[in-house]
């Protein structure tokens, strides 16, 4: 499955759950393989150019998006 990056910093963000990559990691597994072993199996992480179809994430406002980016390219 594919993920926007900007909505998932803004859940881990909005949380107060570190949102660092590793981090993050940590909390995605399978579902499916949950629901048929009971074993949690992580993903892999891979970056691609590719956009998701959907994400069930939310954006972060406008404001709150150019108020962070402006804070780190500086």
């Amino acid at each position: 499955m594919l993920y926007d990056a900007v909505p998932v910093w803004w859940h881990f963000h909005r949380k107060g759950i570190d949102d660092r990559i590793p981090e993050v990691l940590e909390h995605f597994y399978c579902t499916r393989c949950w629901r048929d072993r009971q074993t949690v199996s992580r993903p892999k992480l891979q970056i691609t150019r590719t956009m998701p179809d959907t994400c069930p994430l939310p954006y972060p406002d406008q404001q709150t998006w150019k108020n962070f980016m402006s804070r780190y390219r500086s």
